[in-house]
């Protein structure tokens, strides 16, 4: 409710402004107007430097880039994925299998030890 409150307020005072911020009757038009890139455009003269675009852009020639291929399939085989020096190698008919070993746990401290008692200090 005091959202819409203020909006309202706001919205008044704006309405019942008695200045506004533009007036039309101080537009003066400007007697030198700079046109940026006019006559480069028209006579197709290049553009001179300037600090804004110092140096004249020129279209370098498109040069293919090498074309990389992923793995493929070559007589039923996948050839191996290079992954900067290491190869590793993806068969997926027969994959290696994945060997799971468990994490070692963290021996818990003993009740005597001086993180214990300070929790146990905390907890009372």
């Amino acid at each position: 409710m005091k959202f819409l409150l203020i909006s309202a307020a706001l919205v008044a005072v704006a309405v019942a402004a008695p200045n506004r911020m533009f007036d039309p009757t101080q537009v003066v038009p400007n007697p030198n107007p700079i046109i940026i890139g006019g006559p480069a455009i028209i006579d197709q003269s290049p553009i001179a430097p300037s600090p804004i675009m110092p140096v004249p852009i020129v279209p370098s020639p498109i040069v293919p880039s090498p074309i990389v291929p992923s793995p493929v399939i070559i007589d039923g085989q996948f050839e191996p994925i290079q992954v900067g020096p290491a190869v590793i190698e993806h068969n997926p008919i027969n994959p290696s299998p994945v060997v799971i070993q468990p994490t070692p746990t963290p021996e818990a401290p003993s009740s005597n030890s001086a993180l214990v008692q300070i929790i146990l200090n905390i907890q009372q």
